[in-house]
């Protein structure tokens, strides 16, 4: 009696099998280790499952807790970089199986353009209260960002289409710049290229 329970128990373990999966997720623009990279591997066969790691300060990551053999895919995701193209080999499912031991991919990310630049005031101070809005060249789209107290900014958002124009653009509530009662004055938009930086002009 005791041999028939331990057989199918026996065979159940046999059955799971599985193993690690493990790597190194690097920048294409410093072949750096990336930190913090959101690691999910998911299986493409059998029951559905799900496993999650976060790359360490060296981009390494493992998952030691693939129980099941069977055929995987593995998501790579982080703020600021794009995901890898679907025919990249680092999305191509993979085999797990306790036969063939550790699992390792070692995957590349590129990261999203970045758009830098400063607002100042027509007298060279930064401009705070304005955002800076990048915009289709065909008027269809629109990304804001927001200077900082020093005037900077920096998008790094994956945009639409390559062709565009910035404009920095003067909020409601920006007070109206120092002018006379007989030549008022006002802020305008200003679009680059206008300079090294983009200034808000002044209109009388």
């Amino acid at each position: 009696m005791r041999l028939l329970i331990g057989l199918p128990f026996a065979a159940v373990l046999l059955a799971q099998g599985g193993a690690p999966v493990e790597g190194v997720v690097t920048s294409s623009a410093t072949h750096t280790g990336l930190a913090g990279v959101g690691v999910t591997v998911e299986s493409t066969s059998g029951r559905h499952v799900t496993y999650n790691a976060v790359t360490d300060a060296g981009g390494a990551f493992r998952i030691a807790t693939i129980d099941q053999d069977g055929e995987y895919r593995a998501y790579f995701a982080k703020s600021g970089y794009r995901q890898p193209r679907p025919d990249d080999p680092a999305l191509r499912p993979f085999r797990v199986a306790a036969a063939t031991g550790t699992v390792r991919l070692n995957v590349e990310l590129k990261p999203h353009t970045q758009f830098r630049g400063r607002v100042v005031d027509a007298d060279g101070h930064p401009a705070q209260q304005v955002r800076v809005e990048l915009i289709g060249a065909r008027g269809n789209w629109i990304v804001s960002v927001a200077p900082g107290k020093d005037g900077r900014f920096v998008c790094q958002n994956e945009l639409p289409s390559r062709d565009f124009v910035l404009r920095a653009v003067p909020l409601k509530d920006l007070p109206p710049p120092p002018s006379t009662e007989d030549a008022p004055a006002v802020w305008a938009p200003t679009y680059y290229p206008e300079g090294v930086a983009l200034i808000l002009d002044k209109l009388r």
